[in-house]
């Protein structure tokens, strides 16, 4: 059987932890969105929710990105 995966949706949450979880949601998806350029995969950044700043930072407490 073949299918053929058009896109992928991923979630990447916090839930309700701590600052810590939402710095972890921040590496994952920045790293998920760079590795994702660098092999030609268009990422798209289609829900974000930052909850906490930090100097000129925000830490995301809920990212959805959209992988075509």
């Amino acid at each position: 059987m073949s299918t053929n995966v058009k896109s992928v949706a991923i979630q990447i949450s916090a839930a309700k932890g701590p600052w810590e979880c939402c710095w972890v949601v921040t590496q994952v998806s920045e790293l998920l969105l760079r590795e994702a350029k660098k092999v030609g995969i268009k990422a798209t950044i289609l829900e974000e929710n930052p909850v906490y700043k930090i100097g000129h930072f925000y830490l995301l407490h809920h990212h959805l990105i959209v992988m075509d």
